[in-house]
This record gives C-alpha cells, sequence and structure tokens, in this order.
C-alpha cells in the first residue's frame, strides 16, 4: 500500500462518521418535508422545494464524499478527480438554485436567501481547491475537508430544521403570523 493510500486510511472513521450523519440528516429531511407536504406543493412556496432540493444536496454531497475516501488502496488521481467533478458540479447546482431563488417573488430576503447559498458554496469551493491539490499526491488538504464537510452538514442542517418546524415566509401583515 502506498503512502497516499495509508493516509487516505488514516481518515477512515472520520468519514464513517461523516456519512453516517449525512444518511442520518436526509432521514431528517424527509419527515420535514413530509409534515410541511402541502406547503410545499404550492406555486408560491416554490422556494421551499429549492431549500429542499439544496438541503439533500448538501447531505447527498457529504456522502458522496465519504464513500469515495472509504474505497481502499487510493491514489491521487483515483481520490482527486471524484472530488473535483463532485465539487465542480455541486458548486454549479448551488449557483444555479441561488439565481432562481434570489429570483423568487417571495424570497426571503437577500441575506437569507444569501446566507442559505453561501455556505455550502464555500465548503464545495474548498472541495474544488483540496481535489487539484489532491491530484498532485498532496494530502495536506485533507485537514481542510474537515470543515467543508461541517459546513456541508451544517447548512444542510440549518435548513432541515426550518423545512420541519414549518417555515413558512413573511407573516401575514394583517393578522400577524404566517401566511398560509
Amino acid at each position: 500500500m502506498s503512502t497516499f493510500a495509508q493516509t487516505v486510511t488514516q481518515w477512515h472513521d472520520f468519514y464513517i462518521m461523516v456519512g453516517t450523519a449525512g444518511a442520518t440528516l436526509v432521514g431528517l429531511l424527509f419527515i420535514g418535508l413530509t409534515l410541511n407536504i402541502e406547503l410545499i406543493r404550492r406555486a408560491d412556496f416554490a422556494d421551499l422545494r429549492t431549500l429542499a432540493a439544496l438541503t439533500f444536496n448538501s447531505f447527498f454531497y457529504a456522502i458522496v464524499f465519504a464513500v469515495i475516501f472509504l474505497i481502499p488502496d487510493q491514489v491521487p488521481i483515483g481520490l482527486g478527480l471524484p472530488l473535483l467533478a463532485i465539487g465542480g458540479l455541486g458548486w454549479l447546482n448551488v449557483m444555479f438554485q441561488y439565481r432562481r431563488t434570489r429570483k423568487s417573488h417571495r424570497a426571503w430576503g437577500r441575506s437569507t436567501v444569501t446566507n442559505r447559498f453561501f455556505i455550502p458554496s464555500v465548503a464545495l469551493l474548498a472541495v474544488i481547491v483540496i481535489a487539484v491539490s489532491v491530484m498532485a499526491g498532496s494530502t495536506s488538504g485533507f485537514y481542510w475537508l474537515v470543515p467543508a464537510m461541517i459546513l456541508l452538514l451544517a447548512s444542510g442542517s440549518r435548513n432541515a430544521w426550518d423545512l420541519l418546524i414549518g417555515l413558512r415566509g413573511p407573516e401575514d401583515q394583517s393578522t400577524g403570523s404566517p401566511r398560509k
């Protein structure tokens, strides 16, 4: 086994935990979606569907990154290329969702939308940079993947929680209660 593969193997437990956390949080997301399914289906709440997709994708990326790291006897290109592909496609997807949500008629406010999309985009950009480093044979960037995975899971968790408790959007001005 090469030194590179040995270093990747040392991260085994961390990525088992990341993958398990991601899969568990997907369960939380589905509970939140189930509890708010009528709201999410409404045409005027399309941004909630986008939030659900963004959340699912954050968990999915964390799970896929974990799976990639758990492949035995990795070589730099075998690890770096999938990280680059998933990170790049993920970042493009986040940017696409951001543009679509930003134009929403029922936007949560520019700062809220930006915050929801900023965190996963930073995490995925970090993965892209680290992937290039890994393809060059460096393992020093592995430690920078820790905050990237934490950001993906934390951002997704925040969004899933909002969907679970029923993120309803702006309050109805006449009653002071969430718009239905």
